[in-house]
C-alpha cells in the first residue's frame, strides 16, 4: 500500500516535467498496461538514477574483473552477493580475481553505449544476483563507479544508478554484446549448472 501511495504522490511529477524523459528513455514501455507504467513511473521517481550518470562520472582507468568463479563453478560455497566494488569505502570485493583488465578507449565506449541505450534492457530483474564479472571506474585509484553483471552475463547493475539500463535484465542482444566484450577482455567464463 505504501508504494501506492508513493507513486500517485508523482503522478503530479510525472505529468509536468517527466513525460517527455519516459518517452525518450522507454518507448517501448509506453503501451504496456497500466500497472507496469505506474511501476516505471516509481522507479523513475524514488531512485537517484540519471540519464547523465555515466557521461559525468570521473574516471582515467576502467578495469575488468572476473568475481565468484569458484563459486559459480562449484567449487566454493562462499560468494559476495553484492557489488564487486564498494565505493563508499574504495575496497574490491575479496572474491575478484586480482588480475583485472585495463579497458581500452574503445572498450570503454562500447561499456557506456551499451549502459546508455534502453534498448538493451528489459523491465525485469534477476533475484538473488551474484555477480560473475564487473567494471570498476577509478580516477587517480579511487573507486568512483562500478557495473556489476551477473545472472550468466544477463543482468547489468550500474553505480551509480543509470536510469536507461531500467532494472538491469539484458535483452538477448544486450547480452549478446556484453559477452562479446567480456570475452575480449578475458574475464567471460561459463557458469556451470
Amino acid at each position: 500500500m505504501k508504494n501506492k501511495f508513493l507513486i500517485l504522490t508523482f503522478l503530479p511529477l510525472f505529468a509536468a516535467g517527466q513525460s517527455s524523459l519516459i518517452k525518450k528513455l522507454y518507448a517501448d514501455t509506453l503501451t504496456v498496461d497500466p500497472v507496469l507504467k505506474e511501476k516505471m513511473i516509481f522507479k523513475i521517481q524514488t531512485h537517484e538514477g540519471d540519464t547523465n550518470a555515466l557521461n559525468t562520472l570521473r574516471y582515467n582507468r576502467v578495469v575488468a574483473y572476473r568475481v565468484n568463479e569458484a563459486y559459480h563453478n562449484k567449487t566454493s560455497k562462499e560468494h559476495e552477493a553484492g557489488s564487486i566494488a564498494d565505493r563508499a569505502h574504495n575496497k574490491l570485493s575479496p572474491f575478484i580475481n586480482p588480475e583485472g583488465k585495463d579497458l581500452t578507449e574503445e572498450q570503454i565506449k562500447t561499456l557506456l553505449t551499451l549502459c546508455k541505450t534502453p534498448e538493451n534492457f528489459l523491465w525485469s530483474a534477476c533475484l538473488g544476483k551474484v555477480a560473475e564479472a564487473g567494471f570498476v571506474f577509478l580516477n587517480n585509484g579511487k573507486i568512483t563507479g562500478c557495473i556489476n553483471i551477473a545472472c550468466h552475463f544477463k543482468q547489468c547493475d550500474t553505480a551509480p544508478f543509470v536510469l536507461q539500463t531500467k532494472w538491469g535484465s539484458l535483452t538477448n542482444e544486450g547480452s549478446a554484446k556484453l559477452i562479446e566484450l567480456c570475452k575480449e577482455l578475458g574475464v567471460f567464463y561459463e557458469v556451470k549448472q
